[in-house]
């Protein structure tokens, strides 16, 4: 493609287009196709087609980005172009990426992903790291989790500064500390084992370097201070020194704390709002819409703080502009947030994610809100890579600008921005599929849960699910056929889907293994445990080792080595449960009226049938003992 951009040389326009096409360089060519980039007259994004190519008028770097994606997308796949106008109600469109789950993006694998999602159209980038950056003076903050060192930040900075984009700092300063509260050194700031200590001197010491060493890296004013989930918050070493207090007031303190340390050092903090809701709640839930947002009387929050709002499942949005509305009725102004169904899952769910956000990103436009955001967490151990998450953000973005009323619209965007075939990347969630009608949610049976994961790791002597009688093996088999063939014949960035196909083959295996040995074993069938002891079990380990080494070369091609080792744990951990029912199933072949007493045990359903969305993590399908 001849992409031609219509300014002074020195605009910073010029960086720009190169900097997202240094991602496919294989677009740069005489292919007959041209893009004309000139700045328009107003703020919005007008594409105007012209033969075998277009015309892309814009305000600024972050429309042009979008515009130019759409269009490389549309002549890609379909060789012409739409036109187009568009123009976001929407101040900022962020896209957070969680670093903090074991998976530490690599430095070229962070700029990658904020190329991309310029050309989606966003405006800026949040990198949530707890623990995941250096802290001068505090060698065991971070320490050997692959923490950023601050030139990795300014590094990071100076890219997505390139494309339009501000990097925010994202960090937290009371709760999810448990990765820098386990720390003997950290002792004297420790209320739990998650929480800060709020009301100690030494905390507001280490909040200060905190705010401090996160903020100094970047250009952004802006910083996301956290402060969600902070159970038990008041309960240990605060409770011990000062005595009982309700959760709020101390929640209340800390902040105004924290705030003040934020206007000495001119930044503008942000804070998740769900435990002031949970406050105000009988029920300390969030999403119980009967009550107000706390009054300023109860929670008086610092005038330079703004409050986000997540909200990830929900598919009706009356429920969302409820959400919304509720802060607003109580003074505050929101920034939205929705999700990215990525956590305790071996691929991004972004089926249940487009359905959940779409009406989260309408009703914040309903509502009038200036910001909106998706998040990308990696609970459970972050074992889908990030990239995965495309889709779904692609997604964001489109609704954010113009709405997506269809998936054409979506697909030639994302083959744009990313060069990857949507339906395919899209057919990858399968992986998820409810495992029978019953399991699946009756009434949103778009929300998937995560059986793909917790089909692997289910530990294959104790047996703790019980699965649908419907043979699944053929589910699995064809999805790996379906997306070999699928892979083969689309675009270099499709192969990212050989993640599901590895998947797919070991599940194939497994299936087989938990729906057939227990029945074998209780009608004493003999020939049935011999063949699975003589086949699947060695097909099931043999798919396992070949996933972990497929697994391993994906996490370095995108991450930093450390965090590595607890998939490999889990993946060896594995590999020995199979040895161990190796040698039970031998012994029991030998005699087969000893007991095995592990599949003597019932089976008992770990969630209600049509739970549709339910998440079962690693370690609660390994074993019903701590595992972690």
């Amino acid at each position: 493609m001849q992409i031609t951009v219509h300014t002074d040389d020195v605009d910073p326009m010029h960086q720009a287009v190169a900097d997202v096409l240094g991602e496919f360089p294989d677009r740069l060519g005489d292919d007959g196709f041209e893009i004309s980039l000139s700045r328009g007259t107003d703020s919005g994004l007008r594409i105007t087609a012209r033969d075998r190519g277009a015309d892309v008028e814009y305000g600024t770097i972050t429309q042009g980005l979008r515009g130019l994606g759409a269009v490389m997308g549309e002549l890609l796949v379909a060789g012409s172009v739409s036109e187009r106008s568009e123009r976001t109600p929407f101040e900022t469109i962020t896209v957070m990426l969680d670093v903090s789950r074991n998976a530490v993006l690599t430095v070229d694998a962070v700029i990658g992903l904020i190329r991309r999602v310029a050309l989606m159209g966003a405006t800026s980038v949040m990198l949530y790291t707890e623990d995941i950056y250096e802290i001068p003076g505090e060698p065991y903050f971070g320490h050997a989790r692959g923490r950023y060192a601050a030139s990795e930040l300014t590094a990071i900075d100076d890219a997505a500064a390139r494309v339009g984009i501000e990097l925010i700092p994202c960090i937290q300063t009371l709760g999810h500390l448990a990765n820098v509260l386990q720390w003997p050194v950290y002792g004297p700031v420790r209320d739990n084992a998650q929480v800060l200590l709020v009301d100690e001197p030494k905390s507001y010491e280490l909040v200060r370097a905190m705010l401090e060493a996160a903020s100094a890296p970047v250009r952004s004013r802006r910083i996301h201070v956290g402060m969600d989930e902070t159970y038990g918050i008041g309960s240990g070493a605060h409770r011990s020194r000062y005595g009982s207090e309700e959760p709020i007031e101390l929640v209340n303190r800390h902040l105004r704390r924290v705030a003040d340390l934020c206007d000495e050092l001119g930044l503008r903090p942000m804070i998740w709002s769900d435990m002031y809701l949970k406050f105000a709640s009988v029920r300390h839930d969030m999403h119980d819409l009967g009550v107000a947002f706390p009054g300023k009387d109860v929670a008086p929050i610092p005038s330079n703080v703004t409050l986000v709002h997540w909200d990830y499942l929900s598919l009706d949005e009356d429920h969302y502009v409820r959400q919304l509305e509720r802060h607003q009725a109580a003074g505050h102004e929101p920034v939205f947030a929705a999700g990215v169904s990525c956590w305790s899952r071996l691929w991004s769910q972004n089926t249940s994610s487009i359905a959940a956000l779409t009406p989260g990103v309408r009703a914040a436009r309903r509502v009038g809100l200036a910001e909106v955001m998706v998040t990308t967490w990696g609970n459970d151990s972050s074992q889908a890579d990030l990239y995965s998450t495309l889709p779904a953000i692609q997604h964001f973005c489109d609704e954010a600008y113009a709405g997506a009323e269809n998936a054409a619209f979506s697909a030639t965007n994302f083959r744009g921005s990313c060069d990857g075939t949507l339906l395919t990347w899209l057919r990858a969630d399968e992986l998820d599929r409810a495992l029978s009608d019953a399991d699946a949610g009756p009434d949103h049976p778009e929300l998937f849960g995560n059986p793909g994961a917790w089909l692997l790791w289910s530990d294959p002597l104790l047996d703790l699910m019980p699965l649908p009688a419907e043979p699944l093996a053929p589910r699995f088999r064809q999805l790996a056929d379906d997306l070999t063939a699928a892979a083969a014949s689309g675009t270099a960035a499709d192969q990212i889907v050989s993640a599901v196909i590895d998947a797919a083959r070991v599940l194939e295996h497994k299936v087989e293994l938990h729906q057939r040995l227990r029945p074998a074993y209780r009608a004493g069938d003999v020939e049935t445990v011999r063949d699975l002891l003589d086949h699947v079990i060695p097909a099931v380990a043999d798919g396992v080792r070949s996933l972990r080494r497929s697994a391993h070369a994906r996490w370095v091609a995108h991450n930093k080595v450390f965090g590595w080792e607890v998939l490999d744990l889990r993946y060896g951990g594995l590999l020995a449960r199979l040895d161990t029912l190796h040698e039970t199933l031998t012994v029991w072949l030998a005699d087969p009226t000893r007991r095995i007493e592990q599949l003597d045990v019932d089976q008992l359903p770990m969630f209600r049938p049509g739970a549709g969305g339910q998440i079962m993590r690693h370690d609660m399908v390994a074993s019903p003992s701590p595992v972690n």
